[in-house]
């Protein structure tokens, strides 16, 4: 039976009042720009979602993209905040937060927080970076909420390597469960909607202290599958460990863009979901062609604000 969509002029509204409202806190408006510029090359269709096939695609010069993504001084965090106070409220009613974490291979030492650890995206020990991450879920989709790199303890003994990554000074060494609880904390202080919490048994005995009830386990154990299918999602769709930048700054700028990028295909598939129910892969395609139009090289962008799109950001 063929699954019914929603029309693309429908959808291009939508994402205007999705995006519009978020963005904002970024400030100087060419800074929004930026980003509507920079979540239109992840949502595109193409292999790869790094800075420069981003660019050609756009038609846009990579610097701006670069500077935008690893330099300009915009808060994560700040962006972060309006996904949690914004964004996951329209999603329903929360079963679960869920803590798990994702792997990047890398090459070479000079990445933040890169090192040979184990890399859940092989099952093996590997050179790369972890990131810890909270999504939240409904029982059918995951949705993610915050995120942080993991800095392993001998980057933090190395002051040289961390100044070349540009790794703030306030930030000192913490074990993933130290890292989930400070996200934890946040989502708590931006009022997010309380759920039973999921992770892996090394996460839970720092959490809790103790074992958790075998019936709730039971009941949510296969909300875990949630976060997986987004990592899986945001990698092979949004490129979300396509990013080649080394910095701190950069890592943390595009792993919320990413975010961000996702969420604006959930909430239109949640959006859509009473009266036509389209899947993930449907509302993408739907999604892509508006911003393929002609109107202009940065159609999206233009649309939303009317401004005269610069290739600086």
């Amino acid at each position: 039976m063929k699954v019914a969509t929603p029309d693309s002029e429908h959808s291009h509204r939508y994402l205007a009042e999705f995006l519009d409202p978020l963005t904002s806190v970024l400030g100087r408006s060419e800074r929004r720009v930026g980003a509507l510029r920079y979540l239109q090359g992840l949502l595109l269709p193409g292999e790869r979602k790094s800075i420069e096939p981003m660019a050609q695609r756009l038609g846009v010069d990579s610097q701006g993209l670069q500077q935008f993504v690893a330099d300009s001084p915009w808060d994560d965090a700040a962006l972060w905040g309006e996904i949690r106070c914004k964004v996951i409220p329209t999603l329903g009613r929360l079963e679960a937060w869920i803590v798990d974490e994702t792997g990047w291979l890398k090459q070479g030492k000079d990445s933040a927080g890169v090192s040979h650890q184990y890399c859940g995206a092989v099952g093996k020990q590997a050179n790369c970076q972890v990131c810890v991450e909270i999504a939240v879920s409904d029982g059918e989709i995951a949705a993610p909420a915050a995120g942080k790199l993991y800095l392993p303890e001998k980057w933090c003994l190395d002051s040289g390597r961390l100044r070349k990554a540009g790794v703030p000074d306030s930030i000192a060494f913490k074990t993933k469960p130290q890292i989930a609880i400070e996200l934890l904390g946040q989502m708590i202080s931006d009022c997010v909607a309380r759920a039973p919490v999921l992770a892996a048994a090394a996460y839970l005995a720092e959490f809790i202290g103790g074992r958790p009830q075998p019936a709730a386990c039971l009941r949510l154990s296969r909300s875990r599958w949630h976060i997986e299918q987004y990592f899986q999602r945001g990698k092979s769709d949004l490129g979300l460990d396509h990013y080649e930048g080394r910095s701190w700054r950069g890592f943390h700028h595009r792993l919320v863009l990413c975010a961000l990028a996702c969420l604006s295909v959930l909430s239109l598939k949640q959006r859509e979901k009473k009266t036509s129910g389209p899947t993930w892969e449907a509302v993408l395609r739907l999604i892509q062609p508006f911003l393929l139009r002609s109107t202009g090289r940065r159609p999206f962008c233009g649309t939303i604000f009317g401004l005269k799109i610069e290739d600086s950001t």
